[in-house]
């Protein structure tokens, strides 16, 4: 690990409510815990318990140092389906797994680091709640990368842990995250799945920034950041203006991306 990276990622580590040394098995878990494994795996189905078994030795394996990247994004492939991420993360410590190697030396498996961290952290707000503590760390290494490819999932991770959930976009932005927008349409302006995911990401945060949740309905919420903080943001940053130079692209999501950005100007 880069030493530059040693205090933020203990502090993400340390905030997790799960154990990352904690081994891949279910000897400890709590009676309520294995009730809880018991009817995620009865909806998951029975044709499919060998695919979670699969899904967890793959983290065991990766988390052992065997074929990390490959474990990695096998696993990841699985937990695009959130009854499996449940269980990856439940049962199978799926971010502190993630958490070891995101600041790892080597670009392919920071690459599928972030990718299993996207994949548990998409859509699932009980995943945000733990891994949205690991915006710092991820915003640092973003900001520091110089491979597209790892940069590419690092941003999904970034997007999957702080949208659909207006406290973690408004940490985004206190976390400075804004230059980290307007350095990735910067400095990689040649790289179209780059720009695509940073410029879906800007749109998806002032869309999502001020959403209630039902369980709020009624209530004032005022923990959020405001649709016209992001729009000065983006405009001081220059993120439209970026933003507007692929609306032409031949990359049919990248140009599509761009509209729908400049769309909230």
């Amino acid at each position: 690990m880069d030493p530059r990276f040693q205090g933020i990622w203990k502090l993400a580590v340390e905030s997790m409510t799960e154990d990352p040394t904690t081994e891949t098995d279910l000897s400890s878990r709590s009676a309520e815990e294995l009730k809880w494994l018991k009817e995620v795996m009865d909806k998951i189905g029975k044709d499919q318990t060998s695919d979670v078994d699969l899904m967890l030795e793959a983290l065991k394996d990766a988390k052992a140092g065997t074929e990390i990247a490959d474990n990695l994004h096998a696993a990841a492939e699985f937990c695009e389906d959130i009854d499996f991420a449940e269980v990856a993360v439940n049962n199978g410590q799926a971010i502190g797994v993630a958490l070891k190697y995101i600041p790892f030396k080597d670009g392919e498996i920071r690459a599928a680091a972030a990718r299993l961290l996207a994949a548990i952290s998409q859509n699932n707000e009980k995943v945000q709640e733990k891994t949205v503590t690991c915006l710092s760390l991820l915003l640092k290494i973003a900001s520091e990368e110089k491979e597209a490819g790892a940069l590419r999932f690092q941003l999904s991770a970034i997007s999957s842990t702080a949208r659909y959930n207006r406290k973690s976009i408004k940490q985004f932005f206190d976390l400075n995250g804004i230059k980290l927008l307007e350095q990735v349409l910067t400095d990689f302006s040649s790289d179209n799945k780059v720009l695509s995911r940073a410029i879906f990401m800007a749109t998806c945060f002032y869309q999502q920034c001020d959403i209630v949740l039902e369980e709020e309905a009624g209530k004032t919420v005022d923990d959020g950041i405001k649709k016209e903080e992001i729009k000065e943001l983006y405009t001081k940053h220059s993120i439209f203006d970026k933003a507007a130079q692929f609306v032409k692209s031949n990359d049919c999501n990248l140009s599509e991306n761009a509209s729908n950005l400049l769309k909230l100007k």
